[in-house]
């Protein structure tokens, strides 16, 4: 009798606990499950890898420590061109952004940046390592108006605007009705020859979401971060590092909740711990006063799941403040599913 076939969620599992190893610098240890993977087991992980935006992270590694003997010959290769990929992108969405600066700047606009870009620069040791769909810039409301002719006028068309924000895309980038994006839902196992399928692509279109509000999340779980936007658009330096980390960990929270998270999201606050000192007491004061403990311990403990970590003081601390009905029902997700 011939063994079963390892299901989608046993290859995600598989690479989320290879990954766990592979970015803590442990680049030889190869799990026993992938000396079996036929040609089918490696077009799922592929999938996968694309779903999480785990190939420029994995490229950039095998960049800098030589192809795995465990990969394929043709996915070496394929997860060290998304690196590149991935940097030729980011090139492109940086010169927005640094025109986007000058156009707000000139007219007098308050503005700051936040999540990718920010967070890539950060935390990552090459820009390129980090996949992201769009720039994020929070603005004043009040100025609404005013930047959708500013932007319009100078090479960015308005595709949705709104109470909460406004989404643009640069005309040159603009998808058109035939253009797979991220954000659709793309089925992309069995789809080989759709552009989506390619991973991270230049092609690929990116938008410049600005916000004026942060309350969000849906049903019981909302969160309101507002005055802390305000303050920081007031302040003039963006957020502070304990502000961005509550953001981060709410955010994942979100998508979790909306079952949309990807791996690339828990790496970024992986990194983020262990890069960033921050002030744990100022942390849970905001959790606190925002009500979001057990928003930001979700995250948290799903951080350390994926990457076999031992759970923080500030994680703990947070627990604590969990009630035992939260706990309950987030100790039982996984990413994987």
């Amino acid at each position: 009798m011939s063994l079963q076939a390892p299901s989608i969620n046993d290859i995600a599992e598989c690479l989320f606990r290879w990954m766990a190893i592979f970015t803590s610098g442990d680049c030889k240890y190869v799990p026993s499950e992938l000396s079996k993977w036929t040609l089918r087991e490696w077009r799922i992980a592929k999938s996968v890898s694309i779903v999480h935006g785990m190939g420029p992270v994995i490229g950039y590694l095998l960049s800098r420590h030589g192809d795995s003997p465990a990969i394929p010959v043709d996915m070496n290769h394929y997860l060290r061109e998304q690196f590149e990929e991935n940097r030729r992108r980011i090139h492109m969405i940086t010169q927005s952004s640094q025109q986007i600066s000058q156009l707000l700047e000139q007219n007098e606009i308050d503005f700051f940046y936040f999540k990718g870009l920010t967070t890539s620069k950060q935390l990552y040791p090459d820009v390129g390592m980090r996949p992201m769909a769009d720039i994020d810039i929070y603005v004043d409301v009040q100025d609404k108006d005013k930047l959708s002719q500013l932007l319009g006028d100078h090479g960015f068309t308005p595709h949705v605007i709104d109470r909460e924000g406004m989404t643009l895309f640069p005309v040159q980038n603009h998808p058109s009705d035939d253009t797979p994006t991220q954000w659709q839902g793309t089925n992309v196992i069995g789809e080989e020859n759709s552009l989506w399928y390619q991973g991270e692509s230049c092609k690929l279109p990116y938008s410049i979401d600005i916000h004026f509000t942060m309350d969000q999340g849906i049903q019981e779980f909302r969160y309101n971060l507002d005055a802390m936007f305000r303050q920081a658009l007031k302040i003039g330096n963006g957020l502070s590092a304990e502000q961005n980390y509550v953001y981060l960990l709410l955010h994942a929270a979100k998508h979790l909740r909306c079952r949309s998270a990807r791996w690339i999201q828990f790496y970024d606050l992986h990194l983020f711990q262990r890069q960033v000192t921050l002030d744990d007491a100022k942390v849970l004061a905001m959790a606190i006063e925002h009500d979001c403990c057990h928003l930001m311990w979700w995250s948290l403990q799903m951080t350390s799941k994926l990457f076999s970590t031992e759970p923080s003081q500030l994680e703990k601390q947070l627990q604590r403040q969990t009630s035992w009905r939260f706990l309950y029902l987030m100790g039982r997700h996984n990413l994987v599913e």
